[in-house]
């Protein structure tokens, strides 16, 4: 009897193993891609008829030995021995044995490798997104498999790039380039694999528009609007729906507007009186219906549209910028700081 079963299991192992069976169980690794502290690795074993008892016998890559079971088995029952495992990838061999009740045995041999990782993270650096030379830089926190890019503007997708990557170490910046484009660009889809198939995705929005306008002016040292001026933002806040109308089915718009003095006064002064201006303005495009988010700041005279002496009036320095965009301007020449208060 026990010479005859293992005839039949040695021909059975040979002709099956490729596909993970023998002729009294099979088995199938689950989770071989695992995200942390959701997926658990194991080896799900069938038995096609009774065992005393199965165990999974392995050694992983790092030296170390790993028993699952011993578990006694019914006929046509299922059971899945799971383990745990470190952030990481690593391999496994060794074997599954089944005891019958009788005290006969048999081994398969398997072998196979499990990633167990978290959420996998990606970073496009704003600052170097260079839509004139039409390139961009991803970090990933993982060794990186592929990526691709989307690329939007009013009328559709402008472009459509996938590149095959060489497992760049976590951490290391990559440097993706897209062909050259015609039209303005308004939206970008970024994705970034691992090298085990894990994908992060980043909608990017590096359209911005400044909207030209007259600027209101007000009365020296006050911030109220006066009747004889609303035209001016009535204008504007025309121009601004407009821009809204026609870019707000792809573009997740807010309206930034920025104060701004001349010299004349101290410099602190100056900053509140600035502050208080974008901040009626704000006002008044709320109140006129303006129902996308509203962020406002006074730069006082750290940014003046000429350079001036100390106390000198310049009315090109006593101005506002309305400016219509996905996320708040980088600091730069108009935008000294990144303070922006939400009206």
């Amino acid at each position: 009897m026990r010479v005859l079963r293992l005839m039949v299991l040695l021909l059975a192992v040979a002709a099956t193993l490729p596909a993970h069976a023998g002729s009294m169980f099979t088995y199938q690794v689950m989770n071989q891609l695992c995200l942390k502290g959701r997926d658990t690795p194991g080896v799900q074993v069938t038995a096609n008829e009774a065992f005393k008892a199965i165990e999974v016998e392995v050694t992983r890559s790092d030296g170390k030995a790993l028993t699952l079971g011993p578990r006694a088995f019914k006929e046509g029952q299922t059971y899945t021995f799971t383990f745990s495992q470190g952030d990481g990838e690593y391999s496994y061999e060794g074997v599954i044995r089944g005891t019958y009740p009788d005290g006969d045995s048999y081994e398969v041999p398997i072998d196979f490798t499990i990633f167990v990782g978290g959420n996998l993270d990606m970073q496009v650096p704003r600052d170097q997104i260079d839509l004139d030379g039409e390139i961009l830089t991803m970090v990933l926190t993982r060794p990186a498999g592929k990526a691709e890019i989307e690329i939007y503007g009013l009328d559709g997708m402008l472009a459509q790039q996938e590149y095959t990557l060489e497992g760049e170490a976590a951490g290391t910046p990559i440097n993706l380039e897209w062909d050259a484009l015609r039209g303005e660009v308004v939206k970008m889809v970024v994705r970034g694999y691992d090298k085990w198939g894990f994908y992060v995705q980043e909608d990017i929005t590096p359209w911005s528009l400044e909207i030209p306008h007259d600027d209101v002016h007000f009365e020296t040292g006050k911030y109220d609007i006066l009747e004889s001026e609303k035209p001016k933002l009535d204008k504007a806040f025309a121009d601004i729906m407009e821009k809204v109308d026609q870019y707000g089915q792809i573009v997740d718009v807010k309206l930034f507007i920025g104060g701004y003095t001349d010299t004349v006064s101290d410099r602190g002064y100056n900053q509140t009186l600035s502050n208080n201006r974008a901040k009626s303005i704000a006002r008044y495009f709320r109140e006129k219906g303006f129902s996308q988010p509203i962020y406002y700041q006074g730069f006082g005279e750290d940014a003046l549209a000429v350079e001036t002496d100390d106390s000198v009036e310049e009315i090109r320095n006593r101005r506002a910028v309305y400016l219509l965009a996905a996320w708040p301007p980088r600091p730069g020449k108009n935008f000294p700081r990144g303070n922006w208060q939400k009206l």
